[in-house]
């Protein structure tokens, strides 16, 4: 910018001029001026006194000075005029005119000396201490010489505002610039160029004077700039041109733009210049919304920054609309199943849709979500109506100038319910495009579904995409529902559709009871059937399924109904000749087998009717009828009774538990269940694989059995060690980890049928796996005992030579009543072996022996001439299921496998011994669970508090029976013990006299007298073997543990004590002690007399 130095001094010496005494003039030099710019040479002062001049001996009133551009000063010569006037002390003023640096900088230091008369450099005084009134918001410190913004301010837009007028797609844009810089920007030396760039996406052909101009709130400035658009960059120049711009105002330049087709957020726009350089920094830009239209075409607010430059909305279709006008209908007053229809379409888009032109690519209308029309795959004809012409079937393929797309034509892509729509002519903004296609309805009713409009592009030409946006019924048919486009009556219905179900037992047969009754008759004539679909989740197979009901229903059906699992469909065919009327309710039922877990079935917006035949009826929802369960719905099956208690409370003692359940579902050995009870802990019991199970009667025939071992079936046989005849069979128990099966039921599952389901019952280990059975106890009678082991075949192995045909001998085996004959070729080898009786009793280690094919006599003496024969004894294999638990000690869990099914309306008893601790416990809380295809979650056992509890013994006394040889007796021993307690446990200790063998000991209650002999098997007997004699003073424990009130229901009181002894000698026919007692026997009751059951 031109700037006005002003310069003010005054001398302490006269000037001078040449002549007279002086020889030279003088020359007053301002240095320093940096930064300022002026033509080299003569530079004329705007002020100033006149007697100064640009070189000196001149007369001279231009008041010039010589500008010295290199070393940025100033230099003025005594003119040869006004000498008067140069005399000492005066002050003189002048101003001159420079231009400022193009960049901002600090004031210079400014120096003034003179010559002639010398005067050295001197720094000159800066500014007047007050802002220049002539420059907008200046500082004080402006009004120092050469002082230029930038330096402590930098150059700036002050004002940088942008804004637009519309933000709709591909319309006209008014963008207003407004801007103020905060220095003037030059229109020369150095011309200055305003640059906003940035403004991408407007799209313009603009001359130099298609813009305004205008100082904000002043006068048209438009003459005072030079304007130029470049469309490729996408950027406006102006340039001052009559003058500089004045800091002090704001400038206002509007363009106009068309706006991109897609939409875009505001590009950043950026504002500079150059010459007067003021760095690129971004506009501000509008933050308020502009009107725009709504679906329905109505003025409303846009979105807030809307009125951002260049924010352009994305292309909409507005004014969406569809509906149905049942043209071609056989009933024209709404749509009916199978009948004709049209479909009218109309929208409005913002922008102009322009045809692909180039191969290979489209622009493409898309009406989706036409559910229920039924037209085949491919081009569909659009009527003659509104814009029909201006879409086709097909991709516009440019080949040379003809276009190969017939026009009027939509594609109809079934899979995707959608007609596809491909544009080959402009559509014009905001103009409203219609059309219309025909089609046959769906053959079942439907609600209307939700059609949407949408564009795609993959052309150059409109290069932007439309989402689809949902069609509405016009606002002129709101009242006329039938038009709603695919809305589809439904040509008949069922009045009647119950569907109910009788169990939701897991794994039950369920019965399904279905009642209908349709609008029309439906006849076998005309080939009716009923599908019933949804009922999903069953364990029914695909296959057919009897209908039941009364005869006068189920006649009107085929008899079999064909039934498809995984979508739980029912078909029903009406018999030939036969109805099923409009006017009555029909009913007939099926079974459904229930899944063996809990679910909750198909919902009743699943299971649907349908009906095809004489008039079709499209599938609608059964209902529920008022009782019975939802259909295939299965409940979480549950025990309906868990009980436990146990029978005795003594220390050390047997003690029966007892558990009693019953399932409200199915148990059974076809679903793999099992039951386990845990939670028995705290017993001196060992872990064992088969726990006996008990409650069984000793007689009974076919016990039924439920429960068994998990290990399962064991082999039974025999050998020359373990005979059927002296009541034993050997059991296979290799890898079993079985040490015992006494006191084990064994129910023979496989084997002789006379054998099947019998059982007996182990009473003692023999040796190896071989078992005592009890003659007493058990079912398997003589017929199974006549059967089983009995041969079945005999294999010849090696038919060995020198044997002849005729009976063969049994040498070894365990059974009896095998008999049989061999039969030999010519060369004495046996070819056959035939078994005339069975026998019973044999295993395979069986042997028998061929005869001789010559006599022994005629043999050279020898008994038999047969040798190398080898010949396989075959018997029907036997198994037994063990009747026991596995008991695992640590967690106290006691599981058994089904064998039978479980009842659901009687208990299930388990019944075992196990053995009490010795020291008092609190009584236990168990549980029971079952698992396998129908499994049960953990149930509590209830039961007393005290099950499984072991009582505290802190009250002893003593009785001792004393005698001779033969032994002794207390009638009245323990009277007084207090009744109702918990629990009596006896001890007996033998003093070391003589060494019994053979002794006994019994015990009874008082009344009535019924001895019980004190066992290994219901007390703690000592086994040590060591001798116990002739130390009277020490006493040998016999048994301890003995429960009282288990074993004899004693409950306190006087009670019966008793030794004998069997057999000769009796051992203590000498007494060593000379008490006169030949044996005596201390006995201990212990008892917690704080301690009531």
């Amino acid at each position: 910018a031109n700037n006005t130095i002003t310069v003010t001094f005054a001398t302490n010496v006269p000037l001078r001029l040449a002549g007279g005494d002086f020889t030279t003039n003088s020359v007053i030099t301002i240095s320093g001026l940096d930064g300022a710019c002026a033509a080299p040479g003569k530079l004329t002062m705007d002020t100033g006194p006149t007697g100064l001049s640009y070189q000196a001996g001149v007369t001279s009133t231009d008041k010039s000075g010589t500008w010295n551009a290199d070393l940025y000063s100033l230099q003025l010569f005594t003119a040869n005029n006004g000498l008067a006037t140069y005399g000492e002390g005066n002050e003189y003023s002048l101003t001159f005119t420079v231009s400022n640096p193009a960049n901002g900088q600090s004031s210079p230091a400014v120096s003034i000396e003179m010559s002639g008369v010398e005067i050295p450099a001197i720094a000159m005084t800066k500014g007047t201490g007050a802002p220049p009134a002539n420059i907008f918001n200046a500082m004080a410190v402006e009004s120092e010489a050469l002082q230029v913004r930038g330096q402590l301010e930098q150059n700036d837009f002050r004002v940088k505002k942008i804004g637009q007028s519309s933000a709709e797609p591909g319309a006209a844009n008014t963008i207003t610039v407004t801007f103020a810089a905060n220095v003037p920007l030059t229109k020369a030396n150095p011309t200055t160029i305003i640059t906003i760039s940035g403004l991408m996406g407007a799209d313009a052909t603009l001359g130099p004077n298609d813009f305004t101009a205008d100082i904000q709130g002043g006068a048209d400035v438009k003459n005072k700039f030079s304007f130029e658009w470049d469309n490729t960059k996408k950027r406006i120049l102006l340039t001052p041109v009559v003058s500089d711009t004045e800091a002090s105002s704001t400038y206002i330049v509007t363009i106009q733009v068309t706006n991109p087709e897609a939409g875009q957020q505001s590009p950043e726009v950026l504002i500079e210049s150059s010459g007067i350089v003021v760095q690129p920094t971004a506009m501000e830009p509008a933050a308020t919304a502009l009107q725009t239209k709504d679906d329905n075409n109505q003025n409303v607010a846009g979105v807030a920054g809307s009125a951002a430059p260049l924010f352009v909305l994305p292309p909409r279709l507005i004014l969406r609309k569809v509906d149905q006008n049942f043209c071609d209908a056989v009933k024209n007053t709404a749509a009916y199943p199978g009948d004709s229809n049209c479909i009218n379409l109309a929208f409005t888009p913002t922008v102009q849709i322009t045809p692909a032109s180039q191969n290979t690519t489209s622009t493409v209308i898309d009406i989706t979500g036409l559910t229920g029309v039924v037209l085949p795959d491919g081009p569909v004809t659009l009527e003659a109506v509104g814009d029909h012409a201006k879409f086709s079937d097909c991709r516009r393929q440019l080949v040379g100038t003809t276009d190969d797309c017939t026009a009027s034509r939509g594609l109809w892509i079934s899979g995707k319910s959608t007609l596809s729509l491909q544009v080959i002519a402009n559509l014009a903004a905001n103009t409203e495009v219609s059309l219309r296609f025909k089609f046959t309805n769906p053959l079942n009713g439907q609600e209307p579904p939700e059609i949407s409009v949408g564009m795609t592009s993959t052309s150059n030409a409109s290069t932007f995409d439309i989402s689809p946006q949902v069609m509405s019924l016009p606002s002129s048919l709101a009242t006329t529902e039938d038009r709603t486009a695919l809305l589809i009556k439904h040509s008949a219905t069922f009045t009647t559709k119950t569907i109910t179900a009788q169990t939701t037992a897991p794994g039950a047969t369920n019965k399904i009871t279905v009642a209908f009754k349709p609008e029309f008759d439906l006849t076998g004539d005309n080939m009716a059937s009923i599908t019933i679909a949804g009922l999903t989740g069953s364990d029914t197979p695909d296959g057919t399924l009897s209908l039941m009901g009364t005869l006068a229903e189920i006649k009107k059906f085929n008899s079999r109904a064909s039934w498809k699992h995984a979508t739980g469909t029912l078909v029903v065919t009406v018999a030939p000749g036969e109805t099923v009327p409009k006017n009555a309710d029909t009913t007939f039922t099926f079974d459904l087998v229930n899944p063996k877990y809990t679910q909750t079935g198909p919902s009743l917006d699943t299971i649907v009717i349908s009906a095809s035949g004489d008039v079709p009826i499209a599938a609608t929802c059964m209902v529920k009828a008022g009782s019975g369960e939802m259909p295939l719905m299965v409940s979480a099956a549950s025990f309906t009774v868990a009980t436990i208690a146990s029978s005795t409370q003594a220390a050390g003692a047997m003690n029966e538990v007892s558990v009693a359940f019953r399932p409200d579902t199915l148990l059974s050995p076809g679903r793999d269940s099992f039951v386990q009870v845990v939670g028995l802990t705290g017993t001196l019991s060992a872990s064992t694989e088969v726990l006996p199970l008990r409650g069984w009667t000793a007689g009974s025939a076919n016990a039924d059995f439920k429960l068994a071992a998990p290990m399962g079936d064991v082999s039974v046989s025999f050998d020359s060690h373990c005979k059927l005849s002296d009541n034993q069979v050997y059991v296979e128990m290799d890898g079993t980890d079985i040490s015992s099966l006494k006191d084990v039921a064994m129910v023979f599952s496989e084997g002789p049928t006379e054998c099947v389901d019998t059982w007996l019952m182990v009473t003692a280990d023999a040796d190896g796996g071989c078992v005592n059975t009890s003659t007493t106890i058990g079912d398997w009678s003589t017929a199974c005992k006549a059967s089983i082991g009995a041969v079945d075949k005999i294999d010849v192995i090696d038919g060995g030579s020198g044997y002849g045909t005729g009976a063969f001998t049994v040498e070894e085996g365990a059974g009896t009543g095998l008999e049989g004959t061999c039969t030999a070729d010519e060369m004495g080898t046996v070819t056959s072996i035939n078994v005339t009786a069975a026998g019973a009793g044999y295993g395979q280690e069986t042997l028998i022996r061929c005869p001789s094919k010559c006599a022994a006599d005629i043999c050279l003496g020898k008994e038999s001439t047969g040798m190398g024969g080898a010949f396989m004894v075959m018997t029907k294999p036997v198994k037994a299921s063990l009747i026991a638990g596995r008991f695992h000690a640590p967690s106290g869990s006691l599981r058994f496998k089904t064998r039978r099914t479980l009842s659901t309306s009687a208990n299930t008893d388990i019944k075992v011994w196990l053995k009490n601790s010795l020291t008092a416990k609190p009584g236990i809380t168990a549980n029971i669970f079952a698992g396998g295809a129908t499994p049960i979650s953990s149930t509590n056992l209830v039961g007393p508090n005290t099950t499984m509890s072991v009582a505290a013994r802190r009250t002893a006394v003593t009785h001792v029976c004393a005698g001779d040889h033969t032994g002794c007796t207390v009638a009245d021993a323990f009277a007084g013990v207090p009744a109702g307690l918990s629990a009596y446990v006896l001890k007996a200790e033998r003093q070391c006299n003589g060494e019994p063998t053979n002794m006994k000991i019994s015990v009874s209650k008082a009344t009535p007298e019924a001895y019980q002999e004190v066992k290994a098997d219901n007390s703690m007997m000592n086994m040590n073997p060591m001798p116990c004699s002739n130390a009277c003073s020490k006493y040998k424990t016999v048994f301890e543990y003995f429960d009282l009130k288990g074993q004899l229901t004693y409950d306190g009181g006087a009670m019966k004590v008793k030794a004998e002894f069997t057999g000769t000698p009796t051992g203590i026919e000498t007494d060593f002690c000379g008490e006169g007692s030949n044996i005596k026997i201390i006995f201990t009751m212990e008892y917690d007399e704080n301690d009531y059951a």
